[in-house]
Formats: structure tokens, C-alpha cells, sequence
């Protein structure tokens, strides 16, 4: 769809070929105008030409009138008559000269006439079309007169709208000025807020990995104590698990590290933390081998460290000329433990399961 500009750019250039059409036509019609006045100025010595003639006529008619009567009285002046008869024909022979070249002018006018009639018949059609088409540009005029009045009125209706839109957006704009600057010191206040929460959360941060240090050493402490606590229930249950015999934990019972300390000396042996006998949670000796010692660690869950220390405390002892078996006791035995236990050659007994099979040869193996 045109907009409104072309639409009016448009109708600008109709409108200027309407008014040049006009133009156009009222040229013509001054020509038509023009011609007919040079027409009636043609025609207006003719018509004094047959005024004169008829005056003409007229004269003659009186004449031979008057010869009639003077005839009528001069029959005896014949003569004379005869005289002038002679002069009346000589002037009656002009007379129809001159009438003859009038019957010819009158011809030519006549004929003259007819085509001014037929130029006039030509100029009124013409003059008829141009009325006709005066007519239809009056019509188009005033038809283009109501479009352009009807689209004045939307112009001006476009303007008036226009205008309520300028002040709209105005509004809009201001408002979005203030919208902005509420954004701004919103923007500010979620900073300050935002560094506040970043000051919080480092507070709550440290909080938090204090709190984890703290459970952690909770943990550790309430496990340190629940272990402590197992050891001492194991080292309770010592005759039930590891069958009839003697020992205990070397540090509740002092005779137990003196016994070994025995056997080290001689041995001339002073192990590590990790592999020092009188570290384990419970030395056990069966009475029905004197000469073996069982070398027992206790965990609530056992662990490769269990193993691995059951096993090292073992070999110390026997390094020392003493028959040491290592044994794990607990109430869970993950399987890659249990598997680590098998290859390392260390017993255990599982809360619940029992004994090993080696463990249970061992506390049936007859008295040496």
C-alpha cells in the first residue's frame, strides 16, 4: 500500500496536469473565442453590402416608377421617351451588370455563409466537446476537491495523532529517565547488598569450614573413643574370641610389654611405631601354644592400616624368635580388605561372621 507522502505526491502531479489540461482548454477556447470575433468583422461588411444593395433596389424600383409616370405623361414627348428609353436601357444594361456581379457576390457569400455555418458547426461541436469536457474536469475537480478535503481531514487527524504519540513518547521517555535512575540506585543498593552478601558468605564460609574442622575433630575424637572403647571391649572378650590363654593390652597390663620387651632384648631389636609390638591393641599368647603370640588390631570397620600393622607388629615378634600369628578383629570387613588380609597372611574375626579358617586351626591346634 502507497504511503501517505506518495499518495499526496500524487495527487500534487494530477492535480498540476488538471491545471495545465485547463489551462490548455481555456487557450483553446479564447482561440474559438478569437475566431469567431474575426468571423462577425468578416461578416459585418457583407451585411452593409446587401443593406446598400437593397437601398440600391429600392432606388431602382422608385426610378422605373417615376420613368413609368414620366412615360405615362410624356407618351407625346416620345422622343424624348425614346431618348431616354435609350438611356433607361443603357442604365437598366448597367443596372443588370451590376446586378449580375451582386447575384455573384451574393453567391460567393452565400457560399461563404454556408461554410462559416459549417466552420461554426465545427466550432460549436468543438466548443460543446470542450463544455463537455469542462464538465467532466469541474467533476473530477470537485470529486478531487472531497479527496483532498476527506484526506486533509486524515491529515489532520494523522497530525493530531502524531502529536498525542510525541507526548506519549515524551512520557514514555521521561518515565524511562526515572526507571532508569531507579534502576541506578537499585543497581547501587544490589552492589552494597551484593558486597554485603560477599562479606557474609566469607563469614559464613570460614564458619562453615571451622564447623567442618570442628566435626571432623568431633568425629575423630568420638571415633578415637569408640575405637578406644571397642579395643577395650575386645581385649574384654579376648578369651572368647582368641579361645583360653593369657594376655591383654600392653599398655592396661605392664606385664605384657615386659614379656615381649624381654624377647626384643635378647633379640637385640628396636622397631619403629609401626611395627612395635606393644602398640597392638591386644597380645595374646593361647595356652595351648605357650610360644605363640597372637597379635591382634581392633577396628569398629577394618582398614588396610589394620592389616598392614597386624602384620608388621607379627614379623617383629618373630624376628625376635617368638611364633607370632596377626589377626584383625571388627564388625566390618570390606571385601579388598578381606582380600589384602588373605595375601598378607593375616587372619581376622568378623562381628557376626566369625572367625577365619586359619584363625579357627589356630585356636584348635593341640597343646605343643
Amino acid at each position: 500500500m502507497p504511503t501517505l507522502e506518495e499518495r499526496v505526491a500524487a495527487l500534487e502531479t494530477a492535480v498540476t496536469a488538471l491545471a495545465e489540461t485547463l489551462k490548455a482548454g481555456q487557450e483553446q477556447l479564447a482561440g474559438a473565442v478569437e475566431l469567431l470575433k474575426d468571423l462577425v468583422a468578416t461578416l459585418s461588411p457583407l451585411a452593409d453590402s446587401v443593406r446598400t444593395l437593397t437601398d440600391a433596389q429600392g432606388q431602382l424600383i422608385s426610378v422605373v416608377r417615376t420613368l413609368a409616370e414620366a412615360q405615362a405623361r410624356t407618351e407625346s414627348r416620345l422622343a424624348e421617351l425614346a431618348k431616354a428609353q435609350t438611356r433607361t436601357e443603357q442604365a437598366i444594361e448597367t443596372l443588370t451588370g451590376r446586378v449580375d456581379r451582386l447575384e455573384e457576390a451574393v453567391t460567393r457569400l452565400t457560399e461563404a455563409q454556408t461554410r462559416t455555418e459549417e466552420e461554426l458547426r465545427v466550432l460549436t461541436g468543438r466548443v460543446d466537446r470542450l463544455e463537455e469536457a469542462v464538465t467532466r474536469l469541474t467533476e473530477a475537480q470537485t470529486r478531487t476537491e472531497e479527496e483532498l478535503r476527506v484526506l486533509t481531514g486524515r491529515v489532520d487527524r494523522l497530525e493530531e495523532a502524531v502529536t498525542r504519540l510525541t507526548e506519549a513518547q515524551t512520557r514514555t521517555e521521561e518515565r524511562l529517565t526515572r526507571l532508569e535512575e531507579t534502576v541506578a540506585r537499585l543497581t547501587e543498593a544490589q552492589t552494597r547488598t551484593e558486597e554485603r552478601l560477599g562479606r557474609l558468605e566469607e563469614a559464613v564460609t570460614q564458619l562453615a569450614e571451622a564447623q567442618v574442622r570442628t566435626e571432623k575433630r568431633l568425629d575423630g575424637e568420638i571415633g578415637r573413643r569408640e575405637g578406644e572403647r571397642y579395643e577395650r571391649q575386645i581385649a574384654l572378650k579376648a578369651y572368647v574370641l582368641l579361645g583360653p590363654g593369657w594376655g591383654g593390652r600392653p599398655e592396661i597390663r605392664p606385664e605384657v610389654p615386659d614379656r615381649v620387651n624381654e624377647a626384643l632384648a635378647r633379640a637385640g631389636i628396636v622397631p619403629d611405631d609401626e611395627a612395635n609390638p606393644n602398640l597392638a591393641d591386644l597380645l595374646w599368647w593361647p595356652k595351648n601354644l605357650p610360644d605363640t603370640v597372637i597379635v591382634v588390631e581392633a577396628s569398629l570397620v577394618i582398614d588396610s592400616g589394620d592389616v598392614a600393622r597386624a602384620r608388621h607388629r607379627a614379623e617383629t615378634l618373630r624376628a625376635a624368635g617368638l611364633e607370632a600369628h596377626p589377626v584383625v578383629v571388627g564388625r566390618v570387613l570390606p571385601d579388598r580388605v578381606r582380600e589384602l588380609a588373605a595375601e598378607l597372611g593375616v587372619e581376622y574375626y568378623v562381628e557376626g561372621e566369625g572367625p577365619s579358617a586359619g584363625l579357627v586351626r589356630l585356636r584348635q591346634a593341640p597343646r605343643g
